[in-house]
């Protein structure tokens, strides 16, 4: 049974549906109840995110005594920090305070609602202390130069933004994936050596060097390491899981005939 807020921020706009359109476009908000005033101005909305919720209208509606101006800062918990910042500077949102590690534990940045009569938003995504075991193939690894471990959420979803992503270019990304079918392209990374572990099922790599094709058999419970700036790709003989170890600043892809 899910549990509701405890406390729900209370906003106010001069133009509450541009506030809308930026906090679900830029930010991620998920709009979840609009009402309009007589004249078709926002009397009441609630946006959502995560399990956080803040309410917004337009400032004319509020009664008078909320609406008096003064800034104020709303902080957001991102499962995903570095990706929520790629996200929204890519927005052309105005980021007032660059991403950093604090000294009490948290990633975080801050960024202005351009919209907001108060406002500045700090979305923050805790470093992975994690008090439980996690599903590899749902919850990615980012393993930065520095000794810590980021963790976020994998599938699909991730895999769509991956092209306009830069926030994982000086690491290497763990993800576990299925094997079902051939790949349909083949997968080159230029900076940086790839470890490609198959958990169960067997496939064949195959693998460019120079001007020859080499087919690497790799079955359960073996590991294989791409060298960097090598074109590869893989024949699935069973299908089955694989765990791979990428560093993708600059990955690059092109279609395979199947």
């Amino acid at each position: 049974m899910a549990i509701a807020p405890t406390f729900y921020p209370t906003l106010s706009y001069v133009d509450a549906r541009a506030a809308i359109d930026w906090l679900t476009r830029v930010f991620g908000f998920t709009l979840k109840v609009a009402y309009d005033a007589p004249d078709g101005s926002v009397a009441h909305a609630e946006l959502t995110f995560g399990d956080g919720m803040v309410m917004l209208g337009d400032r004319k509606n509020l009664p008078a005594w909320m609406r008096e101006t003064g800034k104020q800062s709303i902080y957001v918990h991102a499962a995903d920090t570095d990706g929520h910042y790629a996200r929204v500077k890519a927005a052309g949102a105005e980021i007032v305070r660059e991403i950093e590690d604090t000294s009490y534990g948290s990633r975080e940045y801050s960024v202005c609602d351009p919209t907001a009569i108060s406002g500045i938003s700090a979305p923050t995504g805790r470093r992975s202390t994690m008090a439980d075991s996690f599903d590899l193939a749902a919850t990615y690894l980012y393993l930065p130069p520095s000794a810590e471990v980021r963790t976020f959420p994998g599938g699909g979803e991730f895999w769509a933004g991956i092209a306009t992503r830069t926030d994982l270019d000086d690491g290497r990304l763990v993800c576990q994936f299925r094997n079902e079918a051939d790949w349909d392209h083949w997968e080159c990374h230029p900076e940086g050596d790839e470890v490609l572990i198959l958990l169960s099922g067997a496939i064949e790599l195959r693998i460019i060097e120079g001007e020859t094709e080499r087919r690497v058999p790799l079955p359960a419970l073996r590991a294989f390491i791409v060298p960097a700036g090598t074109w590869h790709t893989a024949r699935v003989i069973e299908p089955g899981d694989m765990v791979a170890i990428t560093w993708g600043k600059g990955t690059m892809h092109r279609a395979r005939q199947l």
